[in-house]
């Protein structure tokens, strides 16, 4: 698992760096905290059938069965639709934001990147035959094959759910269901301290879809990706 995140951290980054307009904006969202947890037994989760008590929903552990039984009950919508913000903070004092437009209708996926006042950069159009990439700025177009890097979980810096299934237990140092604002999530975080990197990743519990991902390098968050709207 370490190798497998720090490859999809890599891919992630050149994917991003080759279109990202920096200037200087906050960070996107804020960090959900929660209480100190109690374990989650896997036989109280069975399929997508989520039996779980009002009161004590923010502070149930899942393991990693149960994560994996869940996460295989999400189907992928034909059609979906997100706004997402993509935020670099190299340092304190230089952070970047890319604004990013998915748009899925059946086979067919959109991606497109903004920059500073919602600047069309580049636009990448997925579908079986391969990817079209459009550079805005260069006025380029060309096309790659359907196996290239540039998958669109890859562009929007948010894994498929298949990616943590592989996770090696030992990399987890957290795993529960929590809350982002009023959306009930999976909260999974993921420690590589040869890297001195850290993951986190929030999934909502009513789609599968991965709705934010921070990494922090060394304690200091690098990376955010946000869901700001989905349809």
């Amino acid at each position: 698992m370490k190798e497998k995140g720090k490859l999809f951290f890599t891919i992630l980054i050149f994917a991003v760096i080759s279109v990202l307009l920096f200037m200087w904006l906050p960070s996107a969202g804020t960090i959900v905290t929660t209480s100190p947890s109690t374990p989650m037994d896997s036989a109280e989760f069975s399929g997508d059938k989520l039996e779980v008590d009002e009161d004590s929903y923010e502070t149930l552990e899942i393991d990693k069965e149960s994560l994996e039984a869940m996460l295989k009950s999400y189907e992928k919508p034909s059609n979906l639709s997100m706004d997402i913000t993509f935020t670099l903070s190299p340092s304190s004092e230089n952070t970047s934001t890319t604004y990013i437009k998915y748009r899925k209708n059946g086979s067919r996926e959109t991606v497109r990147y903004y920059g500073a006042g919602q600047k069309l950069l580049t636009t990448y159009t997925i579908t079986s035959r391969g990817v079209n990439v459009s550079d805005n700025q260069t006025d380029e177009s060309y096309t790659l094959p359907s196996n290239s890097i540039f998958t669109s979980d890859r562009l929007l810096g948010l894994p498929d759910l298949e990616w943590f299934y592989g996770a090696a237990e030992s990399n987890v140092s957290q795993m529960r269901f929590d809350t982002l604002g009023n959306t009930r999530v999976i909260y999974l975080e993921y420690r590589y301290p040869r890297l001195s990197q850290t993951e986190k990743y929030w999934i909502s519990t009513e789609n599968g879809i991965v709705l934010r991902s921070e990494t922090l390098m060394n304690g200091r968050t690098y990376m955010t990706v946000n869901v700001t709207d989905i349809e």
